[in-house]
């Protein structure tokens, strides 16, 4: 029985997480490409600024935000136009200054 303790990746200790830094995006987005190859598909990227080509890189799904983000100002501008009408019907004139 050995005193050392297992090395990380091996059969005795899967690997779980591992960091890296790079220097620029391109070096990012080459690692990117490589874990892709090699099959890896569960990784994340954090970086401080949005580096172009990352997301589509990485094969992330086209986010429903901006559908939702339309959706709902189109509702608040409806039901804001809907109030205006129901004020002006019932002869109310709002000051605003």
């Amino acid at each position: 029985m050995s005193n050392h303790l297992p090395i990380a990746g091996s059969k005795d200790e899967p690997l779980h997480a591992i960091g890296a830094r790079f220097k620029t995006p391109e070096a990012l987005l080459g690692a990117v490409e490589r874990l892709r190859s090699e099959g890896i598909s569960a990784y994340e990227c954090f970086t401080p600024y949005p580096i172009h080509g990352l997301a589509e890189a990485m094969k992330l799904p086209k986010s429903i935000l901006s559908f939702l983000v339309l959706g709902g100002g189109a509702f608040l501008l409806g039901a804001v136009d809907h109030v205006q009408a129901e004020d002006e019907e019932a002869g109310h004139q709002q000051e605003l200054f």
